[in-house]
Parts: structure tokens; C-alpha cells; sequence
């Protein structure tokens, strides 16, 4: 890809704003603008804020990252969820977001990863720029320009993260066996995955999935708490 408009180039000052998803404007839009960028959070769209990366430019593999992995709960097969779980789980959630990289990589994310984030995050966290140790170590998001061959980083969530935010359980301890686009694994709120090709299938977060939003919220909790809303998916359809 080549950028157009001011890019953060190395020792500039400069964010460049680019959308994740090329469908939502046709193209991959350039912003220069905090203003703009806020404009982007406030709907719920995915898009990415780009930093350059040394170490990303001039090595193919990323340094280790020191920082600690989630790992997600483990219930035993056909476990009966309570209310107890949820609450347990918004905790947790609320425990996660407390991270400051993953809670801008949800924002970031669009979709039902913000929407979960926005309960609990500023969205002006957004514009503080990705993580500088992610960006040294060359982790996350990554964009080249194929001009100059420079590499543009950003925050982006891993699938143990993801599965953690939408509240996701193992019913079983093999691990590598989950499919993360898809999965069976009980989980309080969907899979990004899930979304795709619905009638929830937009770059922006709509009146329409808000009410959605609402109404299995409250029907988990007040009447079929501890189900999981894992089990509801056919309103996707």
C-alpha cells in the first residue's frame, strides 16, 4: 500500500488514520485529523491509528513479547451457567479493559469489540497512539508502504483477548483445537465472526444493533441468565 497526505513518518508528529475494512468508504482512507478520528470512535467504526516501527521496517519476525497472556476459563462440559457468571464475567471484563492496549485495540475493532468497550473505556484513549512496546517490538497490526518500505504499527487484540472480551469459556483443555472465526465454546456475547454476512453486517454500529444489543442484554440477565447469549445467534440471521 502507498499513503497519501502527511503520514507519521519517523521523528514526525503526525497519526495516519486507516480503515480496516475497505468496504466501509470503498477505499483505504487517510485522516490527519484527531477530530475526524473522534468522529470514527463515536460510530463504532474499525479502523486502525498507524505508527511507524523500526523494528518492524527492518526484521520480518516480531521480538517476544514479555507481557503475560490471558487464558480463558475452563468449565466442565454441559456446565449450567447462573447469573453469578455473568456478573463474574462483566468483572473480568472490567478488569481486561483496565489494560490500556487492549482497551484501544477493542475501540479500534469496531463492531461488537467497541461496543463492549464503551461500556467502560474513554474513547479518546484511542488517541494516544498504539502501545510504545508494541510498536518496538514490532507486535500487533502491522502496514507497509510499499514507497519506502517503512512499517506502520497499531494495537490489535489477540484471539485469546478477543474470546476473553465477549466472554468466551473452554469446555475442555485442548486449546489449539478451538477455532476462533467460529466457534462452539459457550460465550456471553458473539463472536466477531458471527456478525459477518448478517443483518448486523455494517461498518458502523446502527440503531438497529443497538437494539439488539439491549434486548439480549436484558433478556440474559433478567430472564435467561446464565444461558449465555451464545445461544441466541439466530438473530443474527
Amino acid at each position: 500500500m502507498h499513503f497519501g497526505g502527511n503520514v507519521r513518518k519517523p521523528g514526525g508528529h503526525f497519526f495516519t488514520f486507516a480503515d480496516v475494512d475497505a468496504c466501509c468508504f470503498g477505499c483505504v482512507c487517510v485522516f490527519n485529523s484527531k477530530l475526524d478520528c473522534s468522529r470514527i470512535i463515536d460510530v463504532g467504526v474499525a479502523f486502525h491509528t498507524l505508527a511507524f516501527s523500526e523494528n518492524a521496517t527492518y526484521q520480518n519476525i516480531p521480538s517476544p513479547d514479555p507481557r503475560p497472556e490471558l487464558r480463558l476459563t475452563i468449565r466442565p462440559l454441559n456446565y449450567v451457567f447462573t447469573a453469578v457468571d455473568f456478573e463474574a464475567y462483566e468483572f473480568s471484563r472490567s478488569y481486561i479493559f483496565r489494560d490500556p492496549r487492549i482497551a484501544r485495540a477493542a475501540l479500534l475493532a469496531g463492531g461488537i469489540l467497541w461496543r463492549l468497550a464503551i461500556e467502560e473505556v474513554v474513547p479518546d484513549l484511542v488517541l494516544d497512539g498504539p502501545d510504545p512496546l508494541s510498536t518496538q517490538l514490532g507486535i500487533g497490526f502491522r502496514l507497509r508502504d510499499e514507497k519506502d518500505g517503512y512499517v506502520y504499527m497499531d494495537d490489535q487484540l489477540t484471539a485469546v483477548e478477543v474470546g476473553s472480551i465477549v466472554g468466551m469459556y473452554f469446555e475442555k483443555s485442548e486449546q489449539h483445537r478451538i477455532k476462533w472465526d467460529r466457534d462452539t465454546c459457550p460465550t456471553w456475547w458473539p463472536l466477531p465472526a458471527y456478525f459477518k454476512g448478517s443483518a448486523l453486517d455494517y461498518p458502523v454500529w446502527t440503531p438497529v444493533a443497538e437494539n439488539w444489543y439491549q434486548s439480549l442484554r436484558r433478556q440474559d440477565t433478567l430472564t435467561k441468565a446464565g444461558q449465555g447469549l451464545a445461544h441466541f445467534f439466530e438473530e443474527l440471521g
